[in-house]
């Protein structure tokens, strides 16, 4: 069968190629951490942690995955982070798949947290820096949230007073409660224009949050906040049974339609 197809004609316009950010990826398949994945222009750094690409207890199917432990001699703020460059600068949408494996009755603390955002600056614990922002407590500081519960943090100020301030009635909880053992899958779309970004987390079992229109914790952080973090924080001198040992795989970073 023949099909016609209309002839147009373009005066006084030029066609222009779109020029679009690749899709980012890490399944840790090759086993090269720190420089693991595709399309990245830099590898991993990481803060008082050591991560290890393993395939012994795979996330949501077969092969490798990272697996991250945190220092055990002093206190501090751990984790990974990797640039996406000029990407921050136009909408895109980040997903992850990610597995607490520690020990959950050593985190009890306020002080006890993992968190999850993008910074303006290579930061392995939650500050002024930071866009978005994910994460969970492990203990109340009389502030009346709920311990151990997944947040999605909704910053309330657009003020360059108060927007560098942490907040507790600015988390937005979500229902859902960290667990060991038990995979967790975000989406998070992230628009610098307006300051905005949308989430999601489920466990895999039924239970599902989402938000959208949630503010940057630093509101005059956009285009600049190009630093994906995975942390936490621990308290005191955290013995080996105390550290933070969690993993990551299926990270995605792909730039939104509204953006190439």
């Amino acid at each position: 069968m023949r099909i016609f197809l209309p002839i147009c004609s373009i005066s006084g316009a030029a066609l222009f190629p779109v020029i679009a950010h690749a899709a980012l990826t890490d399944n840790f398949d090759t086993g090269t951490y720190p420089n693991s994945g595709t399309g990245w222009s830099a590898g991993w750094t990481q803060g008082a942690s050591t991560g290890t690409v393993v395939s012994t207890d795979p996330l949501n199917g077969g092969g490798n995955y990272l697996s991250v432990t945190t220092g055990t001699t002093t206190s501090s703020n751990t984790g990974i982070s990797r640039s996406i460059g000029a990407m921050a600068a136009s909408p895109y949408t980040l997903t992850f798949n990610w597995r607490y494996d520690g020990n959950l009755a050593n985190f009890v603390s306020y002080d006890d947290r993992i968190h999850f955002g993008a910074s303006t600056a290579v930061d392995y614990g939650t500050n002024p820096n930071f866009s978005w922002l994910i994460g969970v407590v492990g203990g109340d500081n009389t502030t009346n949230f709920s311990e151990g519960e997944w947040y999605f943090y909704n910053g309330s100020s657009s003020t360059t007073t108060s927007e560098n301030t942490f907040v507790p009635g600015d988390m937005r909880m979500t229902g859902l409660f960290l667990q060991s053992g038990v995979v967790y899958s975000f989406t998070v779309t992230v628009d610098p224009a307006s300051q905005t970004y949308s989430a999601s987390i489920s466990d895999g079992s039924g239970g599902f949050f989402n938000a959208s229109g949630l503010n940057f914790r630093n509101q005059g952080a956009t285009d600049g906040a190009s630093n994906l973090l995975f942390g936490g924080a621990t308290t005191g001198s955290p013995t080996a049974d105390h550290a933070l040992t969690w993993s990551i795989d299926s990270i995605s970073v792909v730039p939104e339609p509204s953006s190439v």
